[in-house]
């Protein structure tokens, strides 16, 4: 029986798709192509049929190409697995301490599978999808979805200098640390509603490792030569086609509520600007501008959508249910969200967005009578020590 294909990427590298085995095992594999970059049925393409020395350099320098973007695509799957929690099979190992982007470094990973030279071609799928959380179970929500998220933050000593955690946070795990050790993730379990997504932040921030040093939020921060852009990333458990109309219309309400919140400073205004910058400028190893944070930038995250453009909105508990729970509703209702919010953003449309949900959404509902009926500002100081401001401001939505 032939593998299954379940997706193909063609995005200026290696072209490859993602198969998956009788077994139930997913590997990448190369899509060969001819020398103009049209895919060919099999074996690889001769790109100097005359001279055989240069055709062995093009074909070493193919496979190398190829087994980076292995590695890195495990990678990516496996951030997704760690993130979202997912269970094993019965019967497949469990993984252990390392990380699979470090495979193409010289490790093995347990879970990661390799071909007879060594190279990583695929990792050991999981299926099964993370419970509902119990509270989550009996209320009422607009979305049948589970939402999470893993929004960034860094740390600072009692003299504002920048800490490296690296040695203090593994990569992995519910608080783990990413570029390189110099900045920290959350990443709290998924759940239905945004409020119990927002209390599973709070969870961590009190056992964090990092409790000692000053927390720092928001979008964009500078202590040279370093440079940070930090991302309140937030994850849909929905499928991410780029050619589907669904799918740009989502993205599309992301976008919007993003520009609406960072129009009313609800989002910091500047430094989302400087961040965006940043991401424009920022590229890969090979050379291909990310464009990370811009508008649009959504993610396929293991047949999830990642909105990647919103800053760290970590700097308050209030400013986080606004943004989990308008993300959300955007998600659910993107051509009513576009419509509430378009032009010439305000507090009132703002106010008008949430009651829309209320009487049908949990979150929405909480965030009308909590923050707009009892007239708390939205607006919160992204450069605080966040933990502190999160100690003093969660009950407030409580």
């Amino acid at each position: 029986m032939p593998n299954r294909v379940i997706r193909e990427i063609h995005d200026g590298f290696t072209p490859r798709r993602l198969v998956e085995d009788e077994q139930g095992y997913r590997f990448w594999e190369a899509i060969p192509v001819d020398p103009l970059g049209a895919p060919q049925p099999g074996g690889l393409p001769p790109f100097h049929p005359v001279n055989p020395l240069a055709q062995a350099n093009a074909e070493a320098a193919y496979a190398y190409q190829m087994q980076r973007n292995a590695a890195a695509n495990a990678a990516v799957d496996w951030n997704a697995f760690v993130r979202w929690g997912y269970p094993y099979r019965d019967g497949e190992i469990v993984p252990v301490e390392g990380d699979p982007r470090q495979a193409f470094h010289g490790g093995r990973h347990p879970d990661v599978i390799y071909d007879n030279d060594g190279i990583p071609i695929g990792y050991r799928e999981r299926v099964e999808k993370p419970e509902i959380p119990e509270e989550d179970r009996e209320v009422k929500v607009v979305n049948e979805f589970l939402i999470g998220c893993d929004p960034e933050f860094i740390v600072l000593d009692a003299l504002g200098a920048h800490q490296l955690v690296n040695e203090l946070l593994s990569a992995e795990g519910e608080i783990g640390h990413d570029h390189g050790g110099k900045v920290v993730e959350l990443r709290p379990k998924p759940a239905k509603t945004a409020f119990t997504l927002t209390k599973k932040l709070w969870k961590l921030l009190e056992k964090s490792p990092v409790a000692e040093f000053k927390h720092r939020a928001g979008a964009y921060i500078e202590f040279p030569p370093n440079k940070f852009s930090l991302g309140g990333h937030i994850h849909f458990d929905l499928p991410w086609k780029p050619k589907d109309l669904d799918s740009r219309y989502r993205a599309l309400a992301l976008d919007e509520v993003t520009t609406c919140f960072e129009n009313l400073d609800i989002l910091p205004k500047k430094e989302s600007a400087k961040r965006r910058g940043y991401g424009r400028d920022a590229r890969n190893g090979f050379g291909v501008q990310l464009g990370y944070g811009e508008f649009g930038d959504v993610r396929p995250d293991y047949n999830r959508t990642e909105y990647r453009t919103m800053a760290s909105w970590l700097y308050s508990p209030i400013t986080s249910l606004l943004c989990l729970t308008a993300a959300k509703l955007a998600t659910v209702a993107p051509k009513e969200t576009i419509a509430t919010l378009g032009i010439d953003p305000s507090p009132a449309k703002v106010q008008k967005f949430f009651e829309t949900f209320s009487g049908k959404d949990v979150d929405a509902k909480r965030v009308v009578e909590k923050v707009f009926e009892k007239g708390v500002s939205m607006q919160r100081d992204p450069t605080a020590d966040f933990r502190e401001t999160w100690r003093n401001e969660l009950q407030l939505i409580a």
